[in-house]
C-alpha cells in the first residue's frame, strides 16, 4: 500500500517571513498530531559564499538539486504525512533560469 505525503512550499523574497511561517505551521501541525517533516532554506546551508548565486550557474544548480534530493528523501519516509518546504524545487528552478 502506498502512502500519500502532502507537500506545502513557501515562496517569497528574502526576509518576508517564510522561516517564521514554516516554524509556526510545523508546531501547529505537530500539536494536531500530524507527522510533519520540513526542508529549511538551503541558501543558508551551502558550502560556498551565497553571493555567487547571481554569477555562477553551478551554485544555482547545486541548490536546485540539493532541494530536490532533500524533498524526495523526506517525502518517501514512511513517518511523514505532511512536508513543509521553505522554497521549493520550482522556486529554485526559476531562480536558475533567471
Amino acid at each position: 500500500m502506498s502512502k500519500r505525503c502532502w507537500k506545502f512550499g513557501l515562496l517569497g523574497n528574502s526576509c518576508t517571513g517564510k522561516t517564521t511561517v514554516l516554524h509556526h505551521a510545523f508546531a501547529k501541525l505537530k500539536l494536531a498530531a500530524y507527522n510533519v517533516g520540513s526542508v529549511a532554506d538551503l541558501a543558508r546551508r551551502v558550502p560556498f559564499d551565497p553571493s555567487i548565486f547571481e554569477v555562477r550557474v553551478e551554485a544555482r544548480l547545486h541548490v536546485l538539486f540539493k532541494q530536490l534530493a532533500e524533498e524526495t528523501e523526506m517525502a518517501v519516509r514512511p513517518d511523514v504525512q505532511i512536508l513543509l518546504t521553505e522554497r521549493t524545487v520550482l522556486d529554485w528552478y526559476i531562480h536558475y533560469l533567471w
